[in-house]
């Protein structure tokens, strides 16, 4: 390297610097003294890098400790300042009470529901039970929240460590999905019911089909002056597509709104 950047050699730029750069290595390597001379003073800075480097490491270490225990002593205070809302929440309306109330609305939503569940387009059934469904998601949004709560202040407390937010949001969901179910279910069970002890057949008019296979069609009962305006879907083949014409059904005599189709009068 000394001849290849010797100046006599080479005539680039930065030769003269290379060389003595160059030349003051040879002399350290072939020095015994020098090189030991170098060599320790090349560990006491690679020393103070690295302890530069732990120093760094230790101050981080330490501001992270901070921040955790900030970090604790905020959620510390925030779910003390939840327990005491939620205890002037308990002790203006307990916990126990909103559960209940929220249990009775459930109830009587799916009893509104139940009973406007064949809907006659003629009446005011249709809104209640657009009203029982309201009122049944409201009732099942307050049992989530109370149930929300308490959970989330016995986890806060310690008194149990359950996961409140699958818990909550899965009971949540639980009544929603069972709450219809379980009208469609004994509404079914009504429907086969009444039309096989109470049934009786009547001649309806077609009003008009859409374009969904919904057919809407008035009749009326035995017996009755009032007439029953209904819409349902078509199940058979040779009622499907019709513009206007006459069905035979079965319906209940006890209620006329339970209807079924059987044909079309040919």
């Amino acid at each position: 390297m000394a001849k290849r950047y010797h100046p006599d050699v080479n005539s680039s730029s930065d030769a003269q610097e290379i060389f003595v750069v160059v030349s003051k290595a040879y002399q350290t390597l072939i020095d015994p003294q020098a090189r030991e001379t170098h060599d320790t003073q090349l560990k006491n800075a690679l020393l103070w890098e690295s302890e530069g480097a732990y120093t760094r490491k230790m101050r981080k270490m330490q501001d992270d400790r901070i921040s955790e225990e900030r970090r604790k002593r905020w959620a510390h205070d925030a779910a003390k300042r939840e327990m005491n809302e939620f205890d002037r929440n308990n002790a203006r309306f307990s916990y126990t009470n909103r559960i209940v109330l929220g249990s009775v609305g459930v109830m009587m939503a799916l009893t509104l529901i139940f009973k406007n569940y064949f809907i006659d387009l003629n009446s005011n059934e249709l809104p209640l039970m657009v009203a029982g469904f309201a009122l049944f998601v409201t009732s099942a949004v307050l049992i989530l929240a109370g149930i929300y709560r308490k959970m989330r202040i016995a986890v806060l407390l310690k008194r149990n460590q359950r996961a409140y937010e699958k818990w909550s949001f899965g009971i949540f969901f639980l009544i929603l999905i069972t709450g219809p179910l379980l009208v469609y279910s004994l509404s079914s069970y009504r429907k086969s019911y009444h039309l096989e002890h109470y049934a009786s057949l009547a001649t309806a008019t077609i009003v008009e089909v859409t374009y969904d296979d919904l057919v809407m069609y008035s009749f009326e009962p035995i017996g009755s002056d009032e007439l029953i305006v209904k819409r349902q879907t078509l199940g058979e083949k040779h009622i499907y597509n019709l513009d206007e014409g006459w069905i035979i059904i079965r319906y209940s005599r006890a209620d006329p709104r339970i209807v079924e189709l059987v044909e079309r009068i040919r």
